[in-house]
């Protein structure tokens, strides 16, 4: 973590009790990165993340608030599908992330991140 990249990796349909340890987990991890003072960023490999239930999806856009509200640069979302694509695009842009990006290759998404 010391590049400022939070790494995520999401899988599977989950319940609200997941999603809300997963919301509790991201936060924790953010605020490691945020007492560093330093630009962060979010890494999240959503590949084998299908849409989820209607009643699981705010808990996902409340670490994209998270993120906005804690000046978070960028995210970059690893997919293979358009459907993953798809959900996490709208949900970002209403949340309103600053910048976020979609690559099939970590390379390519961490070379991204730090470009900026």
């Amino acid at each position: 973590m010391t590049t400022g990249i939070l790494h995520v990796k999401v899988w599977g349909f989950w319940d609200v009790e997941e999603a809300k340890a997963y919301l509790d987990e991201f936060r924790q991890k953010a605020s490691t990165l945020l007492h560093l003072g330093k630009p962060w960023y979010v890494l999240a490999d959503i590949a084998d993340f299908p849409p989820q239930k209607p009643d699981v999806s705010p808990y996902v856009g409340q670490t994209m608030a998270y993120a906005v509200e804690h000046d978070m640069r960028r995210a970059a979302n690893l997919v293979h599908s358009a459907l993953s694509k798809m959900q996490i695009s709208r949900l970002s842009a209403s949340m309103g992330l600053p910048e976020y990006s979609f690559f099939t290759s970590e390379a390519d998404a961490i070379a991204w991140l730090l470009k900026g």
